[in-house]
């Protein structure tokens, strides 16, 4: 496959510039027609054009939140009849954010040096990730580039949602965390330092429990960076051993197999594919290629691989009904929704509303999630606090035995 350049007619009176991949000149042309635009001149794009613009990478990163800023600002300008340059041009000048502002100024720049919009954002293709790349594509192929980034903004405003559930749940068990660090402080600090020089001026024994409790706080407050270092490197040896295939497709299988674990990482897998599904098919994707798109923003191996048995079976000719009916893959309750949006012509609709129901199922989820782990939490605090207990108790008891 080669990357041919086009200008093309659109709507039979406007012309315009952009690129495609063709197994030649002639597939090209006959790729434009069939995308509705008439060919006026097509030429293959130089090997060292292409190159530039698939090597050069750039190490700048946005945040959900500035991805979510940068694409509603676009979508806005865009649907009000501002062309993309105009639109990169005020973002690059006006915008409020530094990191905007560059990204703007390095996309309108290569636009200006003849690459399509999709071309000049893969030099940050690891900030935006290959469904963005391929969404707007399929935008721009189809000329409603604004239409796909509006989607794009309600897809990463879904994913901003869970991402802010899953961190509302994670601040209980970090006030506990910093409780229990706290109170390990005071007794390393201010309570013990007092009492042990009176036991030791006496000649007696301090209590095992008491012992192991000033063990415990000694090594932590002199060797604190030592944890830091063996929690940095614990958390680093995880990532990288999560990376080697084998390991993460037995980890991923273990995962589905914990009943707790297993419908979070189920329904956040499922809300990332049928959203991005929603967001191709409605840009006037093909379902296959949507298909696979979705399948991308998936991380479970094992769902990976019902997905590919998906796209299999769409690819020898089954309906999307079809080929996921034998498949673990959508919850039994929403199944029937998907032949009644293929039957009566709205399958974008159904999918939208399918979204919609995950993502309240996913939240509920994830409440459900934070209501366990509180009480867990509770267990392991109290576990912690009765043995600071026992040991303050056989402390006390032995200071007042001695008169």
């Amino acid at each position: 496959m080669a990357l041919y350049k086009y200008v093309a007619l659109r709507n039979n009176k406007e012309l315009f510039e952009s690129c495609i991949e063709a197994a030649n000149e002639r597939n090209a042309r006959d790729l434009i027609r069939k995308a509705g635009y008439i060919p006026v001149k097509v030429y293959e794009e130089s090997d060292e054009q292409v190159s530039i613009i698939r090597q050069a990478k750039s190490n700048i990163r946005l945040s959900l939140k500035e991805k979510i800023l940068f694409t509603n600002s676009l979508q806005s300008m865009l649907v009000s009849g501002i062309p993309i340059i105009e639109a990169l041009i005020i973002l690059s000048k006006n915008g409020d954010n530094l990191r905007i502002r560059k990204i703007a100024d390095d996309i309108k720049t290569k636009i200006l040096n003849g690459h399509t919009f999709t071309q000049a954002l893969e030099i940050y293709s690891e900030t935006f990730g290959s469904v963005y790349l391929k969404l707007c594509k399929a935008g721009e192929m189809s000329g409603e580039l604004d239409k796909v980034l509006f989607r794009l903004v309600e897809l990463l405003k879904k994913q901003s949602q869970i991402k802010s559930k899953l961190i509302a749940a994670s601040i209980y068990p970090a006030v506990i965390v910093i409780i229990l660090v706290c109170l390990m402080g005071v007794l390393g600090n201010v309570v013990f330092p007092r009492l042990i020089g009176f036991f030791n001026a006496n000649g007696a024994d301090i209590p095992v429990e008491t012992s192991i409790l000033i063990n415990i706080i000694e090594f932590l407050r002199n060797y604190w960076y030592m944890l830091v270092i063996f929690a940095c490197g614990s958390c680093y040896g995880f990532y990288k051993l999560f990376k080697v295939p084998f390991i993460k497709k037995e980890i991923d299988a273990i995962l589905l197999n914990i009943p707790v674990i297993r419908d979070f990482v189920r329904y956040h897998s499922l809300a990332n594919f049928v959203a991005v599904l929603y967001v191709s098919y409605e840009s006037g994707v093909p379902i296959t290629e949507s298909i696979q798109m979705a399948r991308d923003s998936i991380e479970n191996n094992v769902l990976q691989k019902r997905c590919d048995s998906v796209v299999y079976a769409i690819k020898k000719g089954a309906l999307l009904s079809e080929a996921v009916i034998n498949i673990d893959l959508f919850p039994p309750d929403l199944m029937p929704m998907i032949p009644i949006g293929e039957k009566s012509g709205r399958l974008g609709s159904m999918l939208k509303d399918m979204s919609d129901i995950i993502d309240k199922k996913v939240f509920e989820i994830v409440d459900n999630l934070s209501t366990l782990f509180g009480p867990v939490m509770l267990l392991v605090l109290g576990g912690i606090v009765a043995f600071v207990m026992i040991a303050f108790y056989k402390f006390y008891y032995g200071m007042f035995g001695l008169f």
